[in-house]
């Protein structure tokens, strides 16, 4: 990790330079900040403001000030950094400075992210977004639209950051002071978030994951082609971090390990964690062309690597590197050292995304509607309307289980009120995975998790519109079936029971079988949504005690509903 920058006390006067001096060095010192020489720029920074302050050049002195707070947060100093913001924010109230406000709002932002002061973070975002209109700079707003990035990546929202890195490098098309620096620091991180977000849906979403890895490809292929063009080692170190990635997961492992090797042979004081980061994408790389032990020795390289990340000064490591040594202890073969990574990133997750509904979206939709009001210019309309798109994401995150995807149990108990009252028929089916302490206990916890996943989308890819489910808790879920009585729905639940048997499960891990048990109930007009999941509950636990591994519906005329009495004619689940 770069060397940390000592405290510094009040900054002497300094001597006022020529006003063309001051315009100069400050060019000097934003060029520093692609080129991943924050120190320099930090304490280059800070030396500047104060030049420009005693010349009276205010707007100048916010410009030094956000370079120093942009180097500062590279640098993981983040309270330092934050003060930086609120510094050069004093200085940007008049004149020209004032255009730097919303680039200034959003670095704060990152810094919030990064501390998952989430309340503070969306509102920074917000006060950011409230200034962009037609007098702000392209160059602002795609700070702007990176620093949004930034915050959502830091969150561990992998789809929000996606649009908001999109957005950054159609800007830094049109427009990049940098010299190309600016666009390939926006590529190569969608690719490196688009990654992220292809491992965590592989599993679980195919199809989506698919489409993510084609999108990373394309912009992937952009970078190799101006690779050999790149000055900065910075740079080259994080395209061929995002080039090696897209090479392996595409089947193309001996490329992948020749270019991430040769990321991590670029020289320079880059921080633990990106370092770690492409050692960890290496292991990845060598696992996946069975080279087991070089994949061992580089898992190994990169937990240590991601083990010296400092955390921040509210005690967490970040979200990212939580992330990467959850992947890194499975490939070191630390099961239980994985499990609680895993366990506690699952926990962070959830926490960041009910914070993000906490924070009243209403206001934030509020904000983007009147934004959309005072915006004129096709692009700016694009990215407003992606920011809407991001805010109903929100919404439906706040009400998903972040391990399966499939509804929370707040979520079921709202679309039981949404159902209830405009259906005439609705059926409830309580379903339960067999023996899955044998599963976790034989298999492994993160088996057990793929294994969650894994129901859950079987029973996820036979809805219908206004069918729901999802997870009731620990390995049991609830599904809600309107205009469905209760033959067609015992018969849905069996064919969903054998849906599950029927899955490649030796493909998770040797010798694993999974199967599900389910109770099936017609609710009733008067009943609760308690009294409904009691019933289901206890019909579940009627085919947990005959033998498991099938579907008891209530009793209807003779009998309880059995799988060997099928009615015929029910309607399919999936229509």
């Amino acid at each position: 990790m770069p060397p940390k920058m000592p405290p510094r006390g009040p900054l002497p006067p300094a001597a006022p330079a020529p006003a063309d001096a001051l315009a100069e060095r400050l060019a000097v010192l934003q060029a520093e900040l692609p080129a991943g020489n924050w120190l320099n720029a930090a304490s280059g920074a800070e030396a500047l403001y104060a030049q420009a302050k005693a010349a009276g050049r205010l707007g100048l002195a916010a410009e030094a000030g956000l370079v120093a707070a942009k180097a500062l947060f590279n640098l993981d100093q983040l309270e330092r950094a934050e003060s930086w913001c609120s510094r050069a924010l004093d200085e940007a109230r008049d004149g020209a400075g004032g255009t730097l406000r919303p680039a200034l709002w959003v670095v704060a932002a990152a810094v919030r992210g990064r501390l998952e002061q989430v309340s503070g973070a969306i509102d920074a975002v917000n006060r950011a977004l409230g200034l962009l209109d037609d007098g702000v700079p392209a160059g602002v707003r795609r700070t702007v639209y990176f620093g949004v990035a930034i915050t959502y990546r830091a969150l561990g929202l992998w789809r929000h950051a996606l649009d908001a890195w999109r957005a950054a490098a159609d800007a830094d098309r049109h427009h990049d002071a940098t010299g190309g620096a600016g666009l390939t620091m926006s590529l190569a991180n969608f690719v490196e978030t688009s990654l992220r977000a292809h491992d965590d849906l592989a599993g679980i979403a195919p199809e989506a994951a698919a489409r993510l890895l084609q999108d990373a490809a394309a912009v992937a292929a952009e970078l190799a082609a101006a690779l050999t063009t790149l000055s900065s080692p910075w740079l080259r170190f994080l395209a061929g971090h995002a080039i090696g990635g897209v090479a392996w997961r595409s089947g193309r492992f001996d490329e992948g390990c020749r270019t991430l090797r040769g990321a991590l042979a670029e020289r320079g004081d880059f921080p633990v964690a990106a370092v770690g980061a492409v050692q960890l994408e290496l292991a990845r790389a060598l696992d996946g062309n069975g080279d087991r032990a070089g994949a061992k020795v580089a898992a190994d390289a990169a937990r240590r690597l991601l083990e010296r990340d400092s955390p921040s000064p509210n005690g967490l490591r970040p979200v990212p590197c939580l992330h990467d040594l959850w992947r890194a202890e499975q490939l070191c073969g630390s099961a239980t050292r994985a499990l609680a990574q895993l366990a506690e990133l699952h926990a962070r997750l959830m926490r960041n995304t009910l914070a993000l509904l906490d924070v009243q979206v209403a206001g934030l939709v509020r904000e983007v509607t009147a934004q959309t009001l005072r915006l004129h210019n096709t692009e700016l309309r694009e990215a407003n309307d992606g920011l809407m798109r991001r805010v109903e994401d929100i919404r439906r995150l706040a009400g998903t289980d972040s391990l399966t995807g499939v509804l929370n149990r707040r979520a079921l108990d709202a679309s039981w009120s949404e159902l209830r009252s405009g259906v005439p028929e609705l059926a409830m089916v309580m379903i339960d995975i067999d023996h899955f302490k044998a599963v976790n206990d034989q298999h492994s916890h993160v088996v057990g998790d793929l294994a969650l996943q894994r129901v859950a989308a079987v029973l996820g890819a036979r809805l219908r519109g206004l069918d729901r489910v999802g997870r009731w808790g620990g390995e049991e879920f609830a599904m809600l079936l309107p205009h469905t009585g209760l033959a067609a729905a015992c018969a849905a639940a069996e064919r969903l029971r054998r849906d599950v048997e029927a899955q490649d499960w030796q493909a998770l891990a040797p010798g694993l079988a999974v199967t599900i048990s389910a109770g099936v109930v017609a609710t009733r007009p008067d009943e609760s949504f308690e009294e409904a999941v009691a019933r289901a509950d206890a019909l579940l636990y009627r085919a947990k005690r005959e033998g498991r591994n099938r579907v008891v519906g209530e009793a209807v005329g003779d009998g309880a509903w059995r799988a060997d009495a099928l009615l015929q004619g029910g309607s399919e689940v999936d229509g």
